[in-house]
């Protein structure tokens, strides 16, 4: 190969060189951008979730006043706390009922079934 060969072909292996490392460099840009910005994301959740966590926080602190007589809240609220209490109400009954279906009560007995009887000896 003659020495002009040998040139060009650094010549055109140096230029494929430049043009792999700023692919490269360009990817890597890429990919750190990309990594803060999932790292922003978690970050952001997060405190989403914290924030939630606190406003659960305050909501208990404050009902936890109102039924020690406490605090009095304005009527839009005391709506709130009542349909609270209704919620917990129904979380409380079906807890039990899903505890007595897991544990073997006998399914068709439940009220909302209306079979309250069970069967007599004689099969009716």
């Amino acid at each position: 190969m003659s020495d002009d060969g040998r040139d060009e072909w650094k010549r055109q292996l140096g230029t494929m060189w430049r043009m792999a490392s700023t692919g490269l460099d360009t990817l890597r840009d890429v990919v750190v951008r990309s990594s803060q910005e999932g790292r922003l994301r978690v970050d952001l959740a997060l405190y989403q979730r914290e924030r939630r966590d606190l406003f659960g926080e305050l909501g208990q602190a404050v009902v936890g006043l109102v039924e020690a007589g406490r605090l009095t809240l304005p009527e839009e609220l005391n709506q709130i706390v009542t349909r609270l209490r209704d919620v917990e109400e129904r979380i409380r009954m079906d807890s039990a009922r899903v505890q007595d279906n897991a544990f073997g009560a006998p399914r068709g007995y439940e009220p909302e079934a209306g079979n309250y009887d069970p069967p007599d000896d004689k099969g009716e």
